[in-house]
């Protein structure tokens, strides 16, 4: 999905989490959930209670977040939805967005 909309989807409810498979950033995103991308397997369980909700994943780029997509669908999450603009597509005016010094800024 592209940036935009999941920025759309964010604006609309906060209930959908932000899973943040990173595995290089500076700040945490603040409300996400951070599961660098080469613990998601060891770690499903804890995603257990969002398994029917939709998820949004960025990654450090769009083949991250692809991959952690791959992972939850595969483990029977129905509604696993990946940035492929990669962290920095989504994070542009939203909860945590990138600053324009490149580091990630307090969101609205």
């Amino acid at each position: 999905m592209r940036g935009s909309v999941a920025r759309e989807m964010l604006r609309d409810s906060r209930e959908i989490p932000i899973l943040d498979v990173r595995t290089s950033w500076s700040r945490k995103l603040t409300g996400a959930i951070v599961i660098p991308l080469p613990e998601l397997p060891g770690r499903l369980g804890d995603l257990d209670r969002y398994r029917s909700l939709p998820v949004v994943i960025v990654g450090d780029d769009g083949e991250a977040g692809r991959n952690a997509c791959e992972l939850l669908a595969g483990a029977g999450f129905r509604h696993a939805i990946f940035v492929p603009e990669g962290a920095q597509g989504l994070f542009a005016g939203v909860r945590g967005g990138l600053d324009p010094g490149g580091g990630e800024r307090e969101g609205p």
